[in-house]
């Protein structure tokens, strides 16, 4: 298995993703990108690609309970990413 399930199915379509297996929405894609490659491997792996944290763990030289604990982590930290895109700047003209 290894690195190849890493490397996700960049030709796929739907789902939300592009040809080139990023995000569709803009917005999403600027949270995503804005976390450390490691997070974006495993919310790839878990999220668009389906892997459970076992068959991640070999890849990313983890036990499962790490690479779940990291999945969490990294959930958390793109729906923070995301909301953080999605703010209005500080001075709103419709105050």
């Amino acid at each position: 298995m290894g690195e190849s399930v890493l490397a996700g199915e960049a030709g796929r379509i739907g789902d939300g993703m592009r040809e080139d297996g990023e995000p569709a929405d803009e917005v999403v894609a600027a949270a995503l990108h804005s976390l450390p490659p490691r997070w974006r491997a495993v919310l790839r792996g878990t999220v668009a690609d389906g892997h459970t944290s076992s068959e991640l763990a070999p890849a990313l030289g983890s036990s499962p309970k790490e690479v779940t604990a990291l999945a969490a982590r990294a959930r958390e930290a793109l729906r923070r990413a995301y909301l953080e895109a999605q703010r209005f700047p500080e001075t709103q003209e419709h105050r």
